[in-house]
């Protein structure tokens, strides 16, 4: 038999709404049931067609004389769903199921600041990072990893960095802590506001024009070194809600007070 590309074997007649009807089906199910519904939406040369889909991996077997529709023939199900004018978010959102790392929304606990600066650290593909907290006080390591961040992705275009932090008191002992980081941020050419009424936590990355990771992470913790049981949200490349929590954050910077 002809070797045939995938798109020539989903192409013939019948076999899309084919694999529409068999993800609908149990788990797994009989041959038997395959060749009926292929009679039933006249598929040419059933047998033709269905050893094509068992060599392509659409259709595996299941233990005896069953079958189940595999993760190949449920992705491409998914993408001829897309071409043929299904909801493209519900494709994306069942594909999304299929492929753990495309997941946009992670529940993240302590450390989750911590963690988004080492992100940048290993994928330092960001061209603008927006910083709110209520209290920022970084510790070396951090600031080394932030620093190296930013330089790598200053090789690549500019990087901006805006940072949105509660009063400062002078003469406070803690608050010379906080001074001394955003002086750090301001030798990164951070431009930097006070607000004495914020108490947002948000923290976003941008990609750069070449593209790259577009995260927010919304929560509890402040930009500090890490002390309490926390809770936030963790969205990726999404880009309709974080350009709405960027839009937030330009409103909490426009009450600033320098």
């Amino acid at each position: 038999m002809t070797t045939k590309l995938l798109n020539e074997i989903t192409g013939q007649k019948g076999v899309f709404q084919l694999l529409e009807l068999i993800d609908g089906w149990d788990l797994a199910f009989p041959r038997t049931q395959v060749f009926a519904a292929m009679e039933t939406l006249d598929v040419s040369d059933p047998d033709i067609v269905f050893e094509q889909m068992t060599s392509e991996g659409l259709v595996v077997g299941a233990g005896g004389n069953t079958l189940t529709l595999s993760t190949k023939g449920r992705k491409s199900l998914l993408l001829l769903q897309a071409i043929n004018g299904a909801d493209v978010r519900e494709v994306y959102r069942r594909l999304s199921s299929l492929y753990p790392s495309w997941q946009q929304y992670e529940i993240v606990r302590d450390r989750m600041t911590q963690d988004f600066i080492r992100e940048l650290y290993e994928r330092p593909d960001f061209r603008r990072l927006y910083l709110c907290s209520r209290w920022i006080h970084l510790e070396n390591r951090p600031k080394g990893r932030l620093a190296q961040a930013v330089y790598w992705a200053s090789e690549r275009h500019a990087v901006e960095i805006l940072v949105i932090h509660g009063p400062i008191r002078r003469g406070s002992e803690r608050d010379a802590e906080m001074i001394e980081t955003l002086d750090f941020l301001k030798s990164l050419g951070a431009e930097i506001v006070l607000n004495p009424r914020v108490h947002a936590k948000l923290y976003i990355r941008e990609p750069g024009a070449s593209g790259g990771l577009q995260t927010a992470v919304v929560g509890s913790e402040n930009l500090t070194i890490p002390k309490y049981a926390e809770l936030g949200i963790k969205i990726v490349n999404d880009a309709e809600m974080i350009d709405k929590l960027i839009g937030v954050f330009f409103e909490i910077y426009a009450g600033q007070s320098y």
